[in-house]
């Protein structure tokens, strides 16, 4: 008898899991799967704070600490932890291990919110850069920003977090400079100025 195959299971930013949407529904993340004492139990664990650590490129205190491991397609970093023993294995979104590293675990009545990014980078773990603010007031800052750069990068999302991923990780098995390689990387998104018009 072949062992039982493990699945992972796609979660939202605080560890529930996430249903396959119906057809044509948009899939929404909602607060509470993953109870605050797991995530101290995680976070108490040395090893998973040093990968987490390992997988991020620090570039100083007020500038944003890049993501170099798996990147979700909302440009998200992805951390794996838990384990297949207990039945504890979960994806999630990497810059709430962060916060709650640096700030404390959330409670687990704290609503339904989310970690934002101020710098909005998706996938910056500086946690300077975060704020805890309520989904609605997250979408609503989204959609009143989302012209502007970074959001309004060409690559979309994910392409800028994996152009960003790249050069750093290029940069450091060249020895060559990194602020340089963002930089390229980050001048490749910028939308072209519109074309002059007569009229």
């Amino acid at each position: 008898m072949s062992a039982p195959e493990h699945h992972e299971v796609e979660v939202d930013l605080f560890g529930d899991p996430i249903a396959p949407p119906d057809p044509g529904a948009a899939t929404r993340g909602r607060r509470g799967a993953v109870a605050a004492a797991q995530w101290q139990a995680w976070l108490n664990d040395a090893d998973l704070v040093a990968r987490y650590r390992a997988s991020i490129h620090w570039r100083g205190p007020s500038a944003c600490a890049y993501w170099l491991s798996s990147i979700s397609s909302s440009g998200h970093g992805k951390f794996r932890l838990g384990s297949h023993t207990d039945d504890s294995r979960r994806v999630v979104t990497a810059h709430l291990i962060g916060y709650q590293l640096h700030r404390g675990v959330l409670p687990d009545a704290l609503g339904d919110v989310v970690i934002g990014h101020t710098c909005d980078e998706p996938s910056c773990q500086n946690v300077f850069h975060m704020e805890v603010i309520s989904r609605a007031e997250n979408d609503a800052d989204y959609r009143r920003r989302k012209n502007r750069w970074p959001l309004s990068d060409v690559r979309g999302a994910q392409g800028r977090a994996l152009a960003l991923r790249e050069a750093i990780r290029s940069a450091l098995d060249n020895g060559s400079d990194v602020e340089s390689a963002l930089g390229e990387a980050n001048a490749a998104g910028r939308p072209h100025p519109p074309a002059d018009t007569l009229f």
